[in-house]
């Protein structure tokens, strides 16, 4: 009896399990933009193909201008010696944040790299860009920075991979007064390329 109950068990689980299928049905099969008929037993299958394109782009962000103003610095001027360093005072110094949010973007993976390059202009005969000092962003930063300005293009930063996404190099400037840099107010400028070799 209990081999006729298991056998009866056995049989009703495989007919929920594998139920029947009309030995008559077909398959009929197509792809997009087919308009598939069959019978009502008929199993239709019509397929798309999906397309994605992603074109290789780079991206660059560089956030504000600044300001280097000695009349309003809380460092102390007259310096007590020279040269003597100085936070911007716009923005501000490290503590509060970096001297320039600096982004950048490549979705590709170049065969020799990406890179961040940056170059100045000379304010004057006498105030000249390498006394514009920076580094890597840290809210605990002090004078001096390790490195400058300058009037050629030099590396920054550079990367052998796709970013993951929009990726920061934040930096801290500075500026050096030295001891013959006469009063005035001065003006120039610095540019940051971002560029991939393919």
């Amino acid at each position: 009896m209990k081999k006729l109950f298991f056998g009866v068990m056995a049989i009703g689980l495989m007919l929920l399990l594998f139920p029947a299928v009309n030995a008559n049905a077909g398959i009929v099969a197509g792809h997009a933009p087919d308009r598939l008929t069959g019978t009502a037993s008929d199993t239709l299958i019509d397929t798309v193909t999906v397309n994605i394109n992603i074109p290789p782009r780079i991206g660059l962000y560089v956030s504000n201008d600044v300001t280097f103003d000695l009349s309003t610095t809380t460092e102390p001027y007259l310096p007590p010696s020279f040269p003597y360093q100085y936070w911007a005072t716009d923005p501000g110094d490290p503590s509060g944040g970096a001297t320039e949010a600096i982004q950048v973007f490549c979705n590709q993976t170049p065969a020799t790299g990406w890179y961040l390059e940056a170059e100045g202009a000379d304010f004057s005969a006498d105030v000249t860009i390498d006394q514009i000092h920076w580094a890597a962003h840290d809210a605990s930063a002090s004078h001096p920075l390790a490195n400058k300005f300058s009037t050629g293009w030099t590396q920054h930063q550079t990367g052998t991979t796709r970013t993951t996404g929009w990726a920061s190099y934040d930096e801290d400037w500075e500026f050096e007064l030295q001891t013959d840099d006469p009063a005035g107010t001065y003006t120039s400028w610095i540019a940051y390329r971002m560029y991939v070799d393919p």
